[in-house]
């Protein structure tokens, strides 16, 4: 990773206060109203998710549906299968990124065969506690108000995020197929678009895409429109 020990003990050992802060949080406004929350790793602490991504991430295979954050797709790629559809659904996951705690990325880490300690780094690494600044007689401390989970705004959060949802690609495209609608990831929005021909299942789509996301343990809240 080009970084010490010491710098990897100092950016991997978690203090639930610290008078240090390894990330630049602001928000950014949703196209769908509302803000998004982004954690955006320091310099020095950003060359390890960085080393992450590179080295061990993007080398794991992901689903042919995911088109955000991977070489040679955009969100023009993701919007190009559902070109000249008659009907169009998008579903926006809600808390995304916080729904994806330490343990799981963990885990992750894990199912690649690193050990125990490896993997733990690896996760330390990659999450983050939601935090808020309290000052305390001239000092400014950063109190953890949540458990650690993926950070939007760090380079190997969109890859993980991908290689975590393939299984749930894989069953939404077999779905999808089966109805006779096309479907396409982009990071937490779902799309599927048909002919008129598939107008009848569009209820289908609906439902199964509900009760798949909860089966798959997201427990997310979908937020539809037609088109």
């Amino acid at each position: 990773m080009n970084i010490t020990q010491g710098e990897l003990r100092f950016f991997a050992f978690y203090r639930p206060t610290s008078t240090v802060s390894h990330y630049i949080r602001f928000k950014i406004p949703k196209k769908i109203g509302g803000d998004r929350q982004v954690s955006a790793p320091m310099p020095r602490l950003k060359t390890a998710p960085t080393w992450i991504l590179d080295c061990i991430l993007c080398n794991i295979p992901l689903h042919e549906a995911a088109h955000g954050f991977r070489p040679q797709r955009s969100i023009v790629a993701n919007a190009q299968p559902h070109v000249g559809a008659d009907v169009i659904i998008n579903f926006d996951l809600k808390n995304f990124f916080p729904s994806i705690s330490y343990k799981r990325v963990k885990g992750l880490f894990s199912s690649f065969g690193y050990s125990e300690t490896a993997a733990t780094i690896f996760a330390l690494l990659c999450t983050e506690a939601d935090v808020e600044e309290v000052e305390l007689d001239g000092q400014t401390y950063y109190v953890a108000m949540s458990d650690r989970h993926l950070p939007q705004g760090s380079p190997a959060s969109q890859a993980i995020t991908n290689i975590m949802c393939r299984r749930l690609d894989k069953r939404l495209s077999a779905m999808a197929a089966e109805l006779g609608f096309v479907y396409t990831r982009y990071a937490d929005d779902f799309t599927f678009s048909a002919s008129e021909d598939s107008w009848r299942h569009i209820c289908n789509v609906f439902r199964r895409t509900e009760s798949i996301v909860n089966h798959m343990g997201k427990n997310l809240l979908l937020k539809s429109k037609v088109l």
